[in-house]
């Protein structure tokens, strides 16, 4: 399947954020609302509807249905628009105090808030293998890896900021664009000829990442790397 293809759901689920009438969907019974998601004669119109509303209902509740329905799913637009479904209510439980930090799936986006020009601003951290400071002629590669896939995906480099052996770079990327496949595009460029930077990264849409969250997961993501020896 081609990049192109698995683009696709996120382009759509970007777009179906004004096709929605609220109204319809105030006090909604959440598990009886979500039963369709169950019954293999459901349209995937209706499917699509259901997960995009439970997204935004954000409870705790919505996010053990959308799990649920997402290891049940084969079709694999529906797989991508669910997982999409799943972050965004992540983020919406999290803010309310229902789920831990990890419960989630991965990086909560889709904030118009942050778009720029059709552009997502999104703050990228990576993070050094070898945790010793960054030199001059690494943060050039990185920079041109990072420059060089926004490029090839109608996005843009905004911001190298370097902080020891940590990278925040900030990238516009283009609402057509699945955020991990530039990512991992870049950092994959960067690590071409040596393995410079982790194959883990975290990333941010609402505000530049502070300190502590820095620090905090590069612990996190050296502990996975030893782990799974990536």
């Amino acid at each position: 399947m081609s990049k192109q293809t698995q683009e696709i759901p996120f382009m759509e689920y970007m777009e179906y954020h004004d096709k929605i009438d609220w109204d319809d969907f105030m006090d909604i019974d959440v598990v009886d609302f979500s039963q369709p998601l169950f019954l293999h004669a459901t349209s995937k119109e209706e499917k699509q509807k259901i997960t995009f509303v439970l997204a935004h209902t954000g409870t705790k509740e919505c996010l053990d249905i959308l799990k649920k329905y997402y290891g049940q799913e084969t079709d694999y637009f529906l797989k991508v628009w669910t997982e999409i479904a799943i972050d965004e209510c992540a983020m919406f439980a999290w803010e309310w105090d229902q789920i831990e930090d990890d419960d989630g799936f991965g990086v909560s986006i889709m904030w118009p808030s942050w778009w720029l020009n059709n552009r997502l601003r999104m703050y990228v951290c990576v993070f050094k293998k070898d945790e010793t400071a960054i030199t001059k002629e690494e943060q050039n590669l990185i920079a041109k890896s990072f420059l060089d896939i926004a490029n090839k995906y109608d996005s843009m480099l905004e911001d190298c900021d370097w902080k020891k052996d940590i990278g925040v770079i900030t990238l516009l990327l283009s609402v057509e664009t699945v955020p991990d496949h530039a990512i991992m595009d870049s950092i994959d460029l960067c690590n071409k000829d040596k393995k410079l930077l982790l194959k883990w990264y975290a990333a941010e849409n609402v505000h530049y990442p502070k300190t502590k969250d820095l620090k905090d997961a590069k612990k996190y993501l050296h502990e996975q790397d030893q782990k799974w020896l990536i």
